[in-house]
């Protein structure tokens, strides 16, 4: 079948079956609802760490010493202190890992993070392979890096997965600690709350 014979395939299917379809997704989530929960623990078990929002097809967390140290800038999340993110994101049989600068009330200092993330940004280990520039909404502040890849056959193994994970987390912590002090005479140049 072609694309457009399973899109309308599917969009006939989920009218006339959304709400088992929609229940089903609110009981049994959605494919990759297994392997985050997989990630999202590795995360949670490793205490220097904090999750501060998942979706179906994402973890977002950060370095936990940075909710003691930020202040609240974003509406994004319940804690507005998670305006700076790290992110494992499943899709199409892959886990990658990314940082993103989240939307922020104050523009004006938005946009200086923005800037100064995206100059700066190797020396914490935000490798990106093409040129981005700084946005108002979500800034992606490092490239999409690969951390784990699987095929048709079923989901990865748990045991690589928190592997893989992990390996990620010890990577990307060290370089990532220090990152609050470069980025508070920013912040405090700013009329932001601290």
């Amino acid at each position: 079948m072609n694309d457009a014979k399973i899109d309308e395939l599917c969009q006939r299917i989920y009218k006339n079956h959304r709400q088992a379809l929609d229940l089903i997704f609110e009981k049994a989530g959605a494919l990759s609802s297994g392997i985050l929960a997989d990630v999202e623990s590795a995360v949670t078990e490793d205490k220097r760490w904090a999750v501060v929002h998942r979706s179906p097809s994402y973890v977002d967390f950060l370095p936990a010493h940075w909710l003691e140290v930020f202040p609240a800038l974003t509406e994004e999340y319940v804690d507005a202190r998670a305006w700076l993110a790290c992110r494992f994101e499943v899709r199409e049989r892959r886990l990658d890992y990314y940082v993103e600068l989240k939307p922020m009330s104050d523009v004006t200092l938005r946009r200086k993070i923005a800037e100064s993330l995206l100059a700066s940004g190797t020396k914490f280990g935000f490798e990106r392979k093409q040129t981005r520039q700084a946005k108002d909404n979500y800034t992606r502040v490092s490239g999409r890096e690969r951390v784990l890849e699987w095929t048709d056959d079923g989901d990865p193994d748990p045991v690589a997965l928190r592997e893989k994970v992990s390996a990620k987390l010890n990577a990307v912590f060290p370089r990532l600690e220090n990152l609050p002090a470069t980025l508070f005479p920013l912040i405090a140049s700013g009329d932001s709350p601290k």
